[in-house]
């Protein structure tokens, strides 16, 4: 596992918007409940947060 570290705010919203559009697509339940953009908008936030904690990885250099 790799940490993500030195990312722009930019970089970190994208990120969080693919894994929210993931999420919603892929998923029942709570986020569906949200609407889209309301479930993409949570996991950019949550994506942020964990950033910022410094407890964001990924498995690949890309």
């Amino acid at each position: 596992m790799i940490q993500l570290t030195n990312l722009t705010d930019e970089e970190i919203k994208a990120i969080g918007r693919r894994i929210g559009e993931a999420f919603y697509d892929e998923s029942e339940g709570l986020f569906i409940r949200l609407g889209r953009e309301d479930a993409i908008t949570a996991l950019e936030i949550m994506t942020e947060c964990y950033y910022r904690l410094g407890v964001l990885y990924t498995t690949s250099k890309r």
